[in-house]
């Protein structure tokens, strides 16, 4: 997730920059792509801009995914506690 963390930052600082790795791709990848996501959000949207920045900066069609990955996850979350 660090690798990911990293690469949106360096998007929300360079938007023309290149992000698409391997190394990016692979922190959504083995079957945890929804976690990532998850804790992605959940600091972008609480309080890391810069981040939140990055996301946003990979399209709306991204950015909704992610905000309904987001919420699912806050519904599974509660359900468990």
């Amino acid at each position: 997730m660090a690798i990911a963390r990293r690469a949106l930052r360096e998007l929300a600082e360079n938007p023309e920059g290149r992000i698409f790795t391997r190394k990016f791709d692979n922190c959504f990848e083995m079957g945890d792509g929804a976690a990532v996501v998850f804790q992605l959000m959940d600091s972008a949207l609480n309080g890391d801009d810069v981040l939140l920045q990055g996301i946003k900066g990979l399209g709306n069609e991204t950015w909704l995914n992610w905000t309904e990955c987001y919420e699912k996850g806050k519904e599974a979350t509660l359900k468990l506690s």
